[in-house]
């Protein structure tokens, strides 16, 4: 089979607008209830990586958590649910095993968003999530690198013994 294509996260955009603390509030209360409802994916995911539905579920909560962030200036929290949509598209392509370490690094992705959250209903500054981010990253990279595949030796087929002939005298 051939390999996975790796992962690639798309560039992000570089106007950034300005923090609006009248958008950033009307977010906040979209953005509790769509991590609710990611937490809960996320949960339903861990109990049974098989249901790919739960990764299905994930992915477009982000979007408007992206969106939403963005629009109220809010970058550093929607560069971090960019870079966890990319990489669920990841996951749910096939390019990235679902795997603990996935788990993990969706898991710390998310708790992050929380703190984000709370960080803007407290009014304080935002600090980008840049080592959350090269970890999403590095966990990506990992599991999409080519695994080393065991050698398989053939045994060489004995032949299977045969009764003696029989002397007529």
């Amino acid at each position: 089979p051939p390999a996975p294509a790796p992962f690639v996260p798309e560039p992000l955009p570089s106007e950034e607008p300005e923090f609006d603390a009248d958008i950033a509030a009307i977010f906040s209360e979209e953005a509790s209830e769509l991590l609710e409802q990611a937490d809960a994916s996320l949960l339903n995911w861990t109990r049974d990586r098989a249901d790919r539905a739960q990764v299905t579920e994930l992915k477009p909560l982000l979007h408007p958590l992206k969106g939403g962030a963005r629009m109220a200036g809010i970058r550093a929290m929607g560069d971090l649910s960019h870079e966890m949509e990319s990489f669920l598209a990841a996951v749910e392509g096939g390019d990235v095993t679902a795997d603990a370490e996935t788990i993990a690094v969706l898991q710390a992705s998310l708790d992050e968003l929380h703190r984000m959250r709370d960080a803007v209903n407290a009014g304080q500054r935002m600090v980008p999530a840049n080592e959350l981010i090269a970890r999403v990253h590095a966990v990506a990279a990992a599991s999409a690198a080519p695994q080393a595949v065991p050698l398989v030796v053939e045994q060489p087929v004995e032949p299977e013994p045969t009764e003696p002939a029989v002397e007529v005298s």
